[in-house]
Formats: structure tokens, sequence, C-alpha cells
């Protein structure tokens, strides 16, 4: 899949399943972080209390939580509403504080194959075709 454009990346990582999306989110973000421009990483779209209470969450809700972000479905800051930086401003803050403990990476979490793809196509990605594909997902 590493040829594949983004379009094609994104039409595959959004017939994942539900828990796959979000593992696959964790595992780019710890995979590519350093390709998020440092702008993105250090604004302020999120209140530091929005993340503090994600952090409070149980496992389960954080992952509820994150499926509500990635699904759309959810107001967080008016989250529908927000351009294509800001929620990945707003990802990247999670995956930042969250860091390891991401929720869907639990111990026994394992990508599936057509994860494995997704990702293996992310990390192909230079850091423009990288970025576009986060925003056309979030």
């Amino acid at each position: 899949m590493a040829t594949n454009t983004v379009s094609q990346v994104v039409t595959s990582f959004k017939t994942l399943s539900e828990a796959d999306q979000l593992g696959a989110m964790a595992l780019i973000f710890q995979e590519k972080a350093n390709d998020i421009p440092t702008e993105v990483k250090n604004a302020s779209v999120i209140p530091a209390e929005v993340i503090a209470q994600m952090k409070e969450l149980a496992p389960e809700e954080q992952l509820k939580q994150l499926s509500l972000l990635l699904s759309n479905d959810i107001g967080i800051a008016e989250y529908k509403s927000l351009d294509a930086a800001s929620k990945l401003t707003i990802w990247t803050q999670i995956a930042q504080e969250l860091g390891n403990t991401f929720p869907a990476l639990t111990d026994d979490y394992r990508p599936t194959a057509p994860t494995m793809d997704v990702l293996n196509a992310v990390k192909s990605f230079d850091r423009e075709q990288f970025l576009s594909f986060l925003s056309d997902v979030i």
C-alpha cells in the first residue's frame, strides 16, 4: 500500500473498525510525531482542563470520547466546526498528553493486517502527505 495515494490510504483507514481506527491513530502519532509542525504541537486550541478531564476518564470512556471525536459526533470546542489544522492540534495534544497510555493501545491490542497496511503506508508519506492524511481522517 506504500505507493498508494493519500486518498486511497484515507479510504482504507475509514474502512477499519472503530477500534482499529483508534489503534492506527495511536500508532501513527507514536511513529510520526516528529512530522507534526511545532506550531501545531504548541497551539492552544483546547483548554488544559479538557485534557485533564480526558486523562481522568477510565480507558473505556477515553476510547468512547476519542471515537466520538474521530466520527465528528462530539462538540468539544465545537469540534465539528473547527478547521483541519485545529482538529490536528487537538489530536496532537491528546496524543502528547496520553502518551503511551493512549487508550487504544492496551497491553493486549494487536493491530490487524489492514491496520498495519494503513500504518505502513502512512509511515512512507512525506510530511505534506502525512498532514494531508491526518486532515482527511480527523
